[in-house]
């Protein structure tokens, strides 16, 4: 079973994202285990009086990750998905061949503005749909200077990671927290 769905068949207060996120976004009584944990190891059941809970973590993956990222887009649509598609691989094509990233985003009527990310602006999410969380997942894991064209239901964005600051633990856990 998915641990999305795990965690809402429990009604877990503790939604599950599938975003690696650092200790300071976990509940206390979670951040205070997920360190001496394994990878795929499951805790028995555990009891947290100050918020008379009952737990159950699985700690899923443990990753360095920059807790800052810089990086610039340019957003493509068009007026079908797939027009949009076929216009984000030329521009992604161009830049790989050394195009100017913001020439061309000035050509789409954008500026190519950095802009820093940090995990606090997206890690306490309650939600995630699957389009943000391949956003997230890219800006964190691309290096500095490196490019992705990014798929959406809708759309596309070209990124471009230019900075990373801070590197962290991440932690991707699914945490049963329930009320007693």
């Amino acid at each position: 079973m998915v641990p999305a769905e795990v965690a809402r068949k429990a009604q877990s207060q503790v939604p599950y994202t599938g975003i690696a996120v650092t200790r300071s976004a976990l509940p206390s009584d979670i951040a205070a285990k997920v360190d001496s944990m394994q990878v795929g190891q499951i805790t028995a059941p555990f009891e947290t009086a100050y918020d008379n809970t009952l737990n159950v973590i699985k700690l899923i993956a443990k990753t360095q990750m920059p807790d800052s990222v810089e990086f610039r887009a340019i957003q493509v649509g068009g007026t079908t998905a797939d027009e949009a598609h076929k216009r984000a691989d030329s521009i992604y094509t161009a830049l790989k061949a050394g195009a100017d990233f913001e020439a061309l985003a000035k050509k789409y009527g954008q500026t190519a503005e950095k802009q820093w990310m940090t995990s606090a602006m997206y890690e306490r999410s309650q939600t995630i749909d699957a389009d943000s969380k391949n956003y997230i997942d890219a800006i964190n894991t691309l290096q500095a200077n490196e490019l992705k064209n990014v798929e959406f239901t809708n759309g596309n964005i070209v990124l471009q990671v230019t900075a990373r600051k801070a590197m962290v633990t991440k932690y991707d856990v699914a945490i049963v927290k329930h009320a007693i």
